[in-house]
């Protein structure tokens, strides 16, 4: 996987939180960090807040590891078919997951597309797994909760 395609698969998966909403939720939700107070959040699958004075972008992640889908795909093209970047193009689809590591959370995309056919086999499972492994492609950094808000509830982390 090329640097184009993490920064490619991280920007998707941050506009695609964003707008997938699962469910109506509350207009105004409690801020879970001091940093999310002035913060606009958007609502979706994963919940973003845009701080529109310094740019940053806040993900809010359930406090255990969760699993999304990202896919990837052109707005606008070059207009040159040889090349292969035509507008609307799909790329890859990958499972995202997130995963809690000390004060980091970490972006893994699963592998997917290579798995063993032998359930019995466990030594040939083991040697799929170690020769096609998931790629970490980000580890970022979570947010202090603010004080008196519900330990585990959920993460909120500088995308």
């Amino acid at each position: 996987m090329t640097p184009a395609h993490v920064r490619a698969a991280g920007a998707l998966l941050t506009a695609a939180a964003a707008a997938a909403p699962l469910a109506a939720q509350p207009a105004s939700v409690a801020p879970i960090a001091p940093a999310a107070s002035a913060a606009e959040r958007l609502d979706g699958f994963l919940p973003l807040r845009l701080e529109s004075a310094t740019g940053r972008i806040l993900l809010e992640l359930p406090a255990d590891t969760t699993r999304t889908l990202v896919l990837t795909s052109l707005a606008t093209g070059l207009g040159s078919n040889p090349v292969g970047l035509d507008r609307g193009a799909n790329g890859e689809g990958y499972v995202a997951r997130f995963e809690r590591s000390g004060a980091r959370v970490l972006v893994v995309l699963e592998n997917w597309k290579y798995r063993s056919s032998d359930s019995a086999n466990a030594a040939h499972q083991r040697t799929i797994r170690e020769a096609f492994p998931p790629s970490t492609i980000a580890a970022l950094p979570v947010v202090p909760a603010a004080a008196g808000s519900a330990p585990n509830a959920r993460l909120l982390v500088d995308a």
